[in-house]
């Protein structure tokens, strides 16, 4: 049985890219991404990171056929596209910019983020995203944590939800990496703790009960960190309800529009195949039950690996479940 560091994991396709790699992953989910406010708040995110990780970032994708960030023209940064004059409503947005020697490589840093446009946003009152990515150790010599950093860009975006944890990042080419899917299902299954993200489908399943009646308004569930708006707290029973369902080593820490759970000191991975449990994940799991999706759509398209397992609707479910005692 092989003993393997989480912070060595890394899987390399036939050309030596790393296209999985294990580290600090986040997102948060909100409403409204098409107007100024939230495209300020983005934008002062986006800029936030890149004081922090910029000598780092080397690709920018869907801005230019030549990915490099030395070549990106203005209009593609996303301080200056976000909050121009002419930016159009009835435009949906995005952007992705991530580092890798190569770009299709997984990396352990990363920015993106999408919004609907106006039409559909009101529509659907959809969920829009930012995601991040950082180094598992990078904060350990920062002044800012990761928990305090979520909760300030939470704020800032009064977001709906999010999570942030020790994560799977995988290439960023999305037909390279639906090769290795059954990869990601693999450490899925053997570390509950890694979460696993791909927040277009997260947001999409958070959208689902609107269409269907046997599936429930809920929540992804819960991380290291966990974002709920006061919308969620209140179905909890109100934060009084939720602080004293808390047990140590798990806290609470309320900002203006929702509250912040953390899960202990330091995020957990556990290991199925070594007996490595994740106490405070199941804590966390059992608290957001009433709140937490009973379906989950495929994330995995399964389209490389016929006949190997991957995240399919039924797999992704379960996993959804994974903390529950069973």
């Amino acid at each position: 049985m092989v003993n393997i560091d989480i912070n060595e994991l890394q899987e390399l396709d036939d050309n030596g890219i790393p296209i999985i790699k294990a580290c600090l992953v986040a997102s948060l989910f909100f409403h409204k991404g098409y107007e100024y406010k939230k495209r300020k708040a983005i934008r002062d995110c986006f800029n936030e990171y890149m004081d922090l990780c910029d000598k780092h970032i080397h690709w920018v994708f869907g801005a230019a056929k030549d990915r490099r960030k030395e070549v990106i023209l203005e209009d593609f940064i996303p301080s200056t596209f976000l909050v121009a004059d002419s930016f159009d409503e009835n435009n949906s947005w995005e952007f992705t910019w991530s580092g890798g020697e190569h770009w299709k490589a997984a990396s352990e840093y990363k920015i993106s983020a999408f919004a609907n446009q106006k039409q559909i946003s009101d529509h659907r009152n959809s969920l829009d995203f930012l995601t991040i990515h950082f180094p598992l150790l990078f904060f350990k010599d920062k002044e800012v944590g990761f928990p305090s950093l979520l909760e300030r860009w939470a704020e800032k975006l009064n977001a709906d939800y999010g999570y942030g944890g020790i994560g799977i990042a995988t290439s960023n080419d999305y037909g390279h990496a639906q090769k290795f899917e059954n990869i990601v299902y693999s450490l899925s299954k053997r570390f509950p703790g890694l979460e696993v993200n791909q927040p277009s489908n997260h947001s999409l399943a958070m959208e689902l009960h609107k269409a269907h009646s046997n599936i429930n308004e809920g929540i992804k569930g819960g991380s290291w960190i966990t974002i709920l708006s006061n919308r969620w707290v209140d179905k909890l029973g109100g934060i009084t309800e939720l602080e004293k369902s808390l047990k140590k080593p798990l806290s609470l820490h309320s900002y203006n529009g929702g509250v912040l759970l953390l899960s202990g000191n330091r995020p957990e991975v556990g290991d199925v195949n070594l007996d490595i449990d994740t106490p405070n994940y199941k804590k966390v799991a059992k608290i957001l039950k009433p709140i937490r999706l009973n379906f989950h759509p495929a994330i995995h398209g399964g389209l490389f690996n016929d006949d190997v397992p991957v995240l399919d609707a039924e797999r992704m479910t379960k996993w959804l479940n994974r903390f529950d005692d069973t």
